[in-house]
Order: C-alpha cells, then sequence, then structure tokens
C-alpha cells in the first residue's frame, strides 16, 4: 500500500498529466491545421481523437484517485488571533453593521444561526457569513454546520437543490473550548464543488478567534480569498492584528 506522501505525489502527478492533455488537446484543435499544415485530414482527426480520448480517460482515473485512494491529508492547526475584542457585545454590533453596510442581506433563520447573503445573480452564487452560538457540551462538527447553512439557503431560494456557488464565512461563538470547538477549527479545511467556507471560532471569555487553516486539497485559492475577505473585515472594525497571507 502507498504511504500518504507516494498517493499525494500520485494525484498531483495525474493533475498535472490531465491539464497538460486538455490544453494540448485545446491548442491542437485550434492550430493544428496551421502549424502542421502538411498533416492530412484523416491524421488530424486522428491525433485529435487520441488527444480527447486521453484526456478522457485521465479525468477519469484522476477522479478516481483523489475519492478512492484513502488519501490523508496533513494536520493542521488553527490560527489564533488574541485581545480580538474587549466586549463581545461590542464586537458583535461592528460586523454585524459592516455586513449590512457592504450590502449583506439578514435573512431570518432560526434561534442557532444568524445568516448574511449578498446573492449575485450573475455569476450565479452567493456571499454569506453565519454567526452560529454552540454550547460547550453541544457537538457539532463542519458537515453538520454545512447542513445547516444549507436549509437556510433552501428557504431563501426556494428550492430544494441550490445552484448558486456557496462562498461562506462561518463564525462559531462558544463561552468555553470544548472538544467540537476545538476539532472543528483544527480540522484541515477542506473545500467542496461549489462551496467554500472558511472556518472561524472564537471564545467569548478568553476574547480569541481561531482560524481554520487549509493544507493542500482543492480549491485552496477561494480558501485563500475568504480569509483576507474575514481579516478585511476585522481590520475595517477596528479587531485584530494579523495580516493576509
Amino acid at each position: 500500500m502507498l504511504l500518504r506522501d507516494n498517493k499525494n505525489i500520485v494525484v498531483k502527478f495525474l493533475i498535472i498529466s490531465t491539464w497538460t492533455l486538455l490544453c494540448s488537446l485545446f491548442v491542437f484543435a485550434l492550430f493544428g491545421k496551421y502549424v502542421f499544415s502538411k498533416l492530412t485530414d484523416e491524421i488530424y482527426q486522428t491525433i485529435t481523437i487520441c488527444l480527447l480520448l486521453s484526456a478522457i480517460i485521465s479525468i477519469m482515473v484522476m477522479f478516481i484517485s483523489i475519492f478512492k485512494m484513502d488519501l490523508k491529508r496533513p494536520k493542521t492547526h488553527a490560527q489564533k488571533i488574541e485581545h480580538l475584542f474587549d466586549s463581545y457585545e461590542n464586537f458583535y454590533e461592528k460586523i454585524r453593521s459592516n455586513l449590512l453596510s457592504n450590502g449583506y442581506l439578514s435573512i431570518q433563520a432560526n434561534h442557532r444561526i444568524e445568516f448574511y447573503i449578498k446573492s449575485k445573480r450573475f455569476p450565479f452564487e452567493a456571499e454569506c457569513v453565519t454567526i452560529m452560538k454552540f454550547g460547550e457540551e453541544e457537538e457539532f462538527s463542519s458537515y453538520k454546520i454545512k447542513q445547516m447553512i444549507f436549509d437556510v439557503l433552501k428557504n431563501y431560494y426556494e428550492s430544494e437543490r441550490i445552484y448558486a456557488v456557496i462562498k461562506t464565512i462561518n463564525i462559531i461563538i462558544a463561552d468555553q473550548v470544548s472538544s467540537s470547538f476545538v476539532n472543528y477549527v483544527n480540522e484541515n479545511v477542506a473545500q467542496g464543488y461549489k462551496y467554500y467556507h472558511f472556518p472561524v471560532g472564537i471564545i467569548t471569555s478568553k476574547k480569541v478567534a481561531f482560524m481554520g487553516t487549509q493544507k493542500d486539497g482543492l480549491y485552496i485559492f477561494q480558501y485563500k480569498k475568504l480569509r483576507n475577505k474575514f481579516l478585511k473585515i476585522l481590520k475595517d472594525i477596528g479587531c485584530g492584528s494579523v495580516s493576509p497571507k
């Protein structure tokens, strides 16, 4: 059985190979007849079909490898922001005011989650910020939080299927550190197809925030954009001192 590092190398090689084949197919389809003018139509079509089949096979192998090789992602630790606020109530009001002044709409969700959304028709996406409160004994996970968010979005869009691309900053509020809290903020963030999220955990009694981190994995660029957006919110309201990466 391959070691974790070897598996990661294999997957990266497959991703690079797939993109190389797709780019080669695109370039050859557009410019092949001009660059290789001596090729007959039959040879040109044969090469195009071979490149297309190779790209399709490579894509299939790549996705099978990603989802079936049981890759273990490297462990990560949350980034800590100390002295985040003097008063949580004041901090909360500043965030709420910032979101509303920047075009976010506060929508009615439930007692557990406060939901702010900026929905766009083109591109069809939803920028969200959620604030969720959990007690010390309550269990939660990134999967449970995702389900809660989609329940709210289904009501908002009045549809059982969500077609928009979801980009969300999820802020968990707790009075004390719990096992669920530790697991949530220290989990290596995993992005999903059309669902990009940035986890934040805030302990009100200690006046600190923990930002989840992502190492490797898909859509890491989306993670960085959401991280920078959260840091900008903190800067705008005069809290936090972590510089964007």
